[in-house]
């Protein structure tokens, strides 16, 4: 479990604040908590990559490129995040929440 650290980053391209990712879906993680952190400045805070049943709870987010990017994950909770202004460029204003072949309860 990670809990109650600041995260601030560099603003530069290819920074992870959270990256929980696995290669395969069949050997995912399961049950992982991401809870109670702050993130600043970074291309994307949070990655769940092949996950199960993880939660990500009560955290904040400011000034990241992205907000919470979901890929082939299933069943994984989102509560209480709060995600305030996305990196916005001249043509581009990225959302706070991405899921890609995801689920979420």
């Amino acid at each position: 479990m990670v809990k109650g650290i600041t995260i601030d980053g560099i603003d530069a391209t290819g920074s992870y604040g959270v990256n929980v990712h696995n290669i395969s879906f069949f050997n995912g993680l399961t049950n992982v908590t991401v809870k109670n952190l702050m993130v600043n400045g970074l291309e994307l805070w949070n990655l769940f990559r092949n996950t199960q049943n993880g939660r990500i709870t009560n955290n904040n987010a400011r000034w990241n490129s992205n907000g919470i990017y979901i890929v082939g994950s299933i069943n994984n909770t989102l509560i209480g995040n709060m995600v305030i202004r996305t990196m916005v460029t001249a043509s581009v204003s990225y959302p706070g929440l991405i899921m890609i072949a995801a689920t979420t309860r």
